[in-house]
């Protein structure tokens, strides 16, 4: 998705990454199966890398053609990547309503919304800042 109009007319806009009114999750019933695939891919990979067999695991994970000689952080990055893809649902809350869009099912490029109830805005925004900020304040 690249724009989706929310009902009260605002553009919701994901054309770059590190958005504040994006999120995504995972279906809490998808949670161990998507790490068990996750940690097995791994699993497989190092043992694979170790015995000298890291170019016909590539292959047979990501087809002929993929590069055969990235480093393992590219690799597993790939690997997380396809993970969100399969089990990842994507949500998007409108920044003039407060509206949450939610992908009920992470292959359709389709959307649902939720109108929430309070005044609470930036749901979805990342705390992290937050608490970089509040570590700081102890530090002068």
């Amino acid at each position: 998705m690249s724009k989706l109009k929310c009902l009260c007319g605002h553009i919701i806009v994901d054309q770059s990454f590190d958005l504040p009114y994006k999120a995504q999750f995972f279906s809490d019933e998808d949670y161990a199966a998507s790490y068990e695939k996750f940690i097995a891919f791994c699993t497989n990979f190092i043992q694979a890398r170790e015995e000298g067999r890291q170019e016909e695991f590539i292959a047979d994970h990501f087809g002929e053609g993929y590069p055969t000689n990235w480093d393992i952080s590219e690799i597993i990055d790939l690997m997380l990547g396809g993970m969100r893809a399969v089990f990842g649902h994507t949500m998007y809350e409108c920044e003039q309503c407060g509206r949450l869009w939610i992908q009920p099912d992470p292959e359709k490029d389709h959307y649902v919304c939720y109108l929430p109830e309070t005044e609470t805005r930036g749901v979805l925004r990342s705390r992290r800042s937050e608490k970089d900020e509040d570590r700081n304040e102890g530090k002068s």
